[in-house]
């Protein structure tokens, strides 16, 4: 039977509910039919997302949704990633033989749709994996990732065309490596679609120089469930829907019931006992060290700072070794700390994933203010990581008494301030081009 309870979804005429079998009477059977958002257009700000139907699945009643600790959502998303040498490989074998003419247009479309279609439903069953979901995929998230196939041909095709012709403009190994990047798009909507109906998501933005879109995209977080809410979520980083298309640097941030369930790396602590992580734990273990799990994870947020910085001012040995002894004395408070409780801390971020904005930043020959004020401008574009995630904005007045304070406006003016001394554990880099000596 069809179930009258009231149901989610009908924000600005973008939800329709086909109808939806409830829990109690069929377990849920005809959960295909939840949620369905069809649109045409591939405007951003049309807050719609590709010409395919997306399924918003809420699956958190009665389909046995698990609880997937922050390590194992990194192996799904690792095995995401590994899926592009097989997916790059097996396109352009299709792409190259038709070019030469060893296959017909009829058979080259048919056995690349297969290709493009096997990898993205990959893709997309990693992604609700690592919210817990199982890896039968429904009728409606099949259909979702056969229609994005389909327009992916398209572009296919288009290459196919252009090795033939000798018509192409980049090189033929780039242009594969962006099809392959696709892939990280359709395990991030397996995700976003996957998670529960009140989440909240967070765009964040990487160490990049970031288009127009993205940037408007993170200052309108937070956003709800595609399907959901009035401010759903238009589209996941690297879908080709922003002016970067797959070479998008942003990540999303998915807050639920106080926990991140983003399988990014991220500035934070895992606990681990007897080698059972935290996220089994029964609540009650979980909730009575919660007060130590926010200690250590703002000592973590020090530590993770102080070794950015270390690799900031390489150039600086005197400043580099005021770090590396601050880095010292925060990670023996958390070694005491680990002992208290009783646990092993496990971090979610790699010291790899920590360093890596700052490495981006010293590569593109970005000037250091932090520690630095009386190098900034006004007027000058700046950079601002706090922790894995970066700002743009417009320097807008210095003060640079008492270690300094820069105040900087963002899009749409939207005005900001920063202290450039160590109190705020934010790097500001300046995006001038000279050499500061």
């Amino acid at each position: 039977m069809i179930c009258g309870n009231p149901l989610p979804g009908g924000a600005g005429g973008r939800l329709s509910i086909q109808g939806i079998m409830c829990s109690c009477c069929e377990l849920l059977a005809e959960l295909d039919e939840l949620s369905i958002l069809l649109s045409e257009s591939k405007d951003i700000n049309k807050d719609v997302q590709s010409g395919t139907i997306q399924a918003g699945l809420d699956l958190e009643a009665g389909a046995g949704r698990i609880k997937v600790p922050h390590a194992g959502r990194l192996e799904y998303r690792a095995k995401a990633a590994a899926l592009k040498s097989r997916y790059s490989a097996q396109l352009w074998g299709a792409i190259d033989k038709a070019a030469k003419g060893a296959k017909s247009a009829a058979v080259f479309r048919k056995e690349a749709i297969e290709i493009i279609e096997e990898f993205f439903q990959k893709a997309w069953t990693l992604g609700r994996m690592t919210v817990g979901l199982g890896k039968e995929m429904g009728k409606l998230e099949l259909k979702a990732v056969s229609g994005a196939a389909r327009e992916e041909f398209a572009f296919a095709k288009k290459f196919m065309e252009d090795v033939r012709d000798g018509t192409g403009k980049m090189p033929s190994d780039k242009r594969l490596q962006m099809y392959a990047d696709t892939l990280d798009s359709m395990y991030m909507r397996g995700v976003v679609y996957g998670l529960p109906s009140d989440v909240e998501i967070w765009w964040v933005l990487g160490i990049a120089e970031h288009c127009p879109d993205c940037i408007e995209l993170s200052l309108g977080s937070p956003y709800s469930k595609p399907g959901y809410g009035d401010n759903p979520l238009p589209a996941v980083p690297g879908s080709g829907y922003t002016q970067c298309l797959s070479h998008c640097k942003c990540t999303l941030e998915m807050q639920h019931q106080g926990e991140n369930l983003s399988p990014e790396p991220q500035i934070a602590y895992d606990a681990e006992k007897n080698g059972v992580d935290w996220a089994e734990w029964p609540k009650a273990e979980r909730d009575a060290i919660k007060t130590e799990m926010d200690m250590a994870n703002r000592l973590f947020g020090q530590m993770a700072y102080y070794r950015q910085m270390m690799e900031a001012t390489r150039d600086n040995p005197v400043l580099r070794r005021e770090y590396i002894a601050a880095r010292k004395r925060v990670n023996q408070e958390i070694i005491e700390l680990q002992r208290k409780m009783g646990v092993r801390l496990v971090p979610r971020a790699s010291v790899q994933d920590i360093i890596a904005p700052v490495t981006e930043a010293r590569r593109a020959n970005l000037i250091l203010a932090t520690r630095f004020p009386e190098r900034v401008k006004s007027g000058d574009k700046i950079r601002i990581l706090n922790g894995l995630s970066t700002t743009q904005g417009k320097v807008t007045d210095i003060n640079r008494g008492n270690g300094g304070v820069l105040h900087y406006s963002v899009k749409e003016n939207i005005k900001k301030s920063v202290r450039l001394d160590d109190s705020d554990q934010t790097i500001v880099w300046i995006d001038r081009k000279e050499v500061v000596k």
